[in-house]
């Protein structure tokens, strides 16, 4: 009966490292065929992955920037939640999330995921500026003014910062301010 016992703890100990084993070369496979743009071979692969394995949020993320290469939002946007839910600070996926909320005009959702992102890495002007041009979407121009503030306070070399400002200043009626943020992209950019 012993001999029995041990041959079946054997059997199950190589059939989980065979499982490993073979997602691991999924993984790979994956990865490899997203670099080489085989952006349905990868979704392919990471979904057989995800499958062995559905608690990595890295491969729902890799399989959310297949879909968003092959411009599916819907199912980019779907994986890449639920890569957030499986790590809750993961700030790219964050930020792949609100630049999909972007370009499909949902800017309060952008709003807080870029707030997320904010909240994780107060010195990203990156994550300042696009949640700026959100808030202009939304004609939010106080908030612009505020962001597009942070984005040069942590770095004075961004110039669209100074004209997204600028242009709120204006829609504001604060010609004064908008025409010195205006004359300071003009400097920027013209070097």
């Amino acid at each position: 009966m012993k001999a029995i016992t041990l041959i079946f703890i054997v059997l199950i100990f190589q059939t989980v490292s065979l499982t490993a084993q073979t997602a691991d070369e999924l993984l790979k496979s994956g990865q490899e065929k997203l670099s080489h743009s085989n952006y349905k071979g990868a979704i392919e692969d990471f979904t057989k992955f995800l499958k062995l394995k559905p608690d990595d949020p890295t491969v729902y993320y890799d399989r959310a920037l297949s879909y968003y290469s092959m411009e599916n939002k819907k199912n980019a946007i779907a994986d890449i939640t639920k890569a957030i839910s499986l790590k809750s600070d993961y700030t790219e996926a964050y930020s792949m999330r609100a630049n999909l909320y972007l370009s499909s005009k949902k800017y309060n959702e952008a709003i807080k995921d870029l707030s997320v992102i904010i909240k994780l890495i107060p010195e990203n002007d990156e994550a300042y500026y696009l949640r700026a041009i959100s808030y202009s979407n939304l004609n939010k121009y106080q908030e612009v003014i505020k962001d597009c503030s942070k984005v040069i306070e942590l770095n004075s070399d961004n110039a669209e910062a100074y004209q997204m400002r600028g242009l709120a200043y204006e829609k504001l009626g604060q010609r004064d301010k908008a025409k010195k943020d205006y004359a300071k992209y003009e400097e920027l950019t013209n070097d």
